[in-house]
């Protein structure tokens, strides 16, 4: 695959894989011409991806798994302490 493909995929992203939230911005980096080299898609929640010829990688991630996470093992504890 070439960078433009995973460029491509990413541009067409408008909320958060994770939880949903909006996009707040979408750059794209030129290699000195008029061929795009790589992209970087963040959402409102944070969460942060770059696209390049290496596939689409994730800078960082939605904290909304994060909270999730801690709210079960929360409740997890409160119910063993019952």
């Amino acid at each position: 695959m070439t960078a433009q493909s995973f460029i491509s995929k990413l541009s067409e992203r408008e909320s958060c894989p994770a939880c949903g939230s909006s996009r707040s911005e979408f750059i794209t980096v030129p290699n000195g011409g008029y061929v795009l080299h790589q992209a970087v898609l963040e959402f409102e929640c944070d969460a942060t991806f770059r696209a390049s010829s290496d596939g689409i990688s994730l800078i960082y991630p939605c904290p909304a798994r994060s909270v999730l996470a801690a709210d079960l093992m929360t409740i997890e504890v409160q119910g063993r302490m019952k």
